[in-house]
């Protein structure tokens, strides 16, 4: 039941969202939380990392902060076979303690494998969850190699239902790991994708988290999230006397397949070292911002970090894209290859 809206509550509200908005990871299913446990190698400021899973002996090896087996009735904690329809049916069994575990989130970051049969079938449980407890929901799946064939019906079936329930779902395909990292040993290239989901989590949680010289708060992100439209997460690296290079590599990569023209909002936080001038943090900013449309509503925000003293760290949330491929929640699954998101450099640690 909901509580009626106060004055009170909403001062409370504003509070909280202030001094600590509530930042929420979960994995579901094997792929989901092989990116939680990176995410907890690589440490994330500000947010708490759930992992659920339908396989006990997965979910032993999963470091999260919490780890939460589903439909251990059914499943008896052996999987869910391939079979997304099982993964759907355990999640609902553990609705309350999955309500619980979402309790009190302002964002929740989804990540799953989509086309098996946990991650497939109980993301969309997780997103309804947590729309429900008031959490803004972005969902940041993967889909199967072409050769997994019937995977690939799985994979679009779960993301039409995963779409309906979460505010921006970013679609990232393996198939692009084959022209990347093809020499990569199996498990090696699979965690580029891990490492890539959880390098674009932390990377939007920290600086909504940590202070900054140019702050950007929740109620930003909740703005432009919540807009209604397709939006994307960019993020990338590089050095400092290159400026304008950290923006090609944050919008033109080998993962990402998007067109930003007209594009109607942006969260932007750039990270610099405390000596670069000025010019340096306008010329990200003005990179990014030069196909929007010009009266898109831009937020910035910028930090001094003596870490960075040779290099520029861009993060941006861009909304209003076009793309079949970056689904807001009335956008439609399309028939074209699902490809996403990433990094120009990815460094399998």
């Amino acid at each position: 039941m909901n509580m009626p809206v106060t004055a009170e509550t909403e001062a409370q509200d504003l509070k909280r969202w202030v001094d600590n908005p509530a930042f929420t990871v979960v994995g579901c299913g094997g792929g989901g939380c092989n990116s939680v446990d990176r995410l907890m190698r690589i440490g994330v400021h500000g947010a708490r990392t759930v992992a659920i899973n339908t396989d006990a002996k997965h979910l032993q090896r999963t470091r999260a902060d919490r780890t939460i087996l589903i439909g251990g009735n059914k499943t008896h904690g052996w999987g869910a076979g391939g079979r997304p329809e099982v993964g759907e049916s355990a999640a609902d069994e553990s609705r309350e303690v999955l309500a619980e575990s979402m309790k009190g989130a302002d964002l929740v970051f989804l990540t799953a494998g989509m086309g098996g049969g946990t991650g497939t079938g109980s993301a969309p449980v997780v997103a309804e969850i947590a729309r429900e407890q008031g959490a803004i929901v972005v969902s940041i799946v993967t889909t199967p190699f072409d050769a997994e064939l019937g995977r690939a019906d799985n994979a679009r079936s779960g993301l039409e239902k995963l779409r309906r329930v979460s505010d921006s779902t970013i679609i990232l395909d393996n198939n692009r790991l084959l022209k990347l990292v093809p020499k990569l040993p199996f498990d090696d290239a699979l965690s580029v994708m891990d490492q890539l989901i959880s390098e674009v989590i932390k990377s939007v949680t920290e600086a909504i988290t940590k202070d900054s010289l140019i702050n950007i708060d929740f109620a930003d992100l909740r703005s432009i999230v919540k807009a209604g439209h397709s939006s994307t997460i960019v993020y990338a690296e590089d050095s400092a006397r290159e400026p304008e290079r950290v923006v090609i590599d944050a919008m033109n990569n080998p993962f990402l397949d998007v067109d930003y023209s007209g594009a109607t909002g942006a969260l932007i936080h750039v990270t610099v070292g405390p000596k670069a001038p000025l010019r340096t943090v306008n010329q990200v900013l003005a990179g990014v911002t030069t196909k929007l449309d010009m009266s898109a509503n831009v937020i910035m925000g910028a930090r001094l970090d003596e870490e960075c003293e040779n290099s520029i760290k861009l993060m941006g949330i861009i909304t209003g894209v076009k793309s079949q491929h970056l689904l807001g929640p009335n956008a439609e699954v399309g028939d074209a290859p699902m490809i996403g998101i990433g990094a120009r450099d990815i460094i399998v640690r």
